[in-house]
């Protein structure tokens, strides 16, 4: 299954792309760049620089700066990953930034960005805010 994150909540995603995961199925997102976080953007960018920040360089924790990293994080946190079927469940998943050729053909899930009243920002903005190097 083949879902576009273009103009999608990322909690509600990530929600509905778990519940998939641990019925079997495979779950390819494409143009993770463009899911958004609802919320204030300077508040979502401050308590993202807080978790990037924290630690050591060493021992971690180690949180990603680019979209599907911070997208495949959210998905993760919403599976058992410490049981076998969690396991397996987050090897189903695959997270693109951008829509390769392959992929053209995609489902849309969850709220989209016309259906929200609130402030929010997009993945790809808090990326480049947090550092990473991201395609334009």
């Amino acid at each position: 299954m083949i879902i576009d994150a273009t103009n999608k909540v990322v909690g509600r995603l990530a929600s509905m792309t778990a519940k998939k995961l641990l019925a079997g199925d495979e779950i390819i997102i494409v143009n993770s760049g463009e899911a958004i976080i609802t919320g204030k953007p300077l508040v979502v960018k401050a308590r993202y620089e807080h978790k990037v920040e924290r630690g050591d360089r060493r021992k971690g924790p180690f949180i990603h700066r680019l979209p599907e990293g911070i997208l495949t994080r959210a998905v993760r946190g919403m599976l058992p990953r410490t049981k076998p079927k969690g396991r397996a469940a987050l090897k189903r998943l695959k997270i693109f930034q951008n829509c390769p050729e392959d992929y053209k053909n995609s489902e849309t899930y969850g709220k989209d960005i016309t259906e929200i009243r609130c402030k929010y920002i997009k993945l790809k903005d808090l990326s480049k805010f947090l550092g990473a190097k991201v395609g334009e």
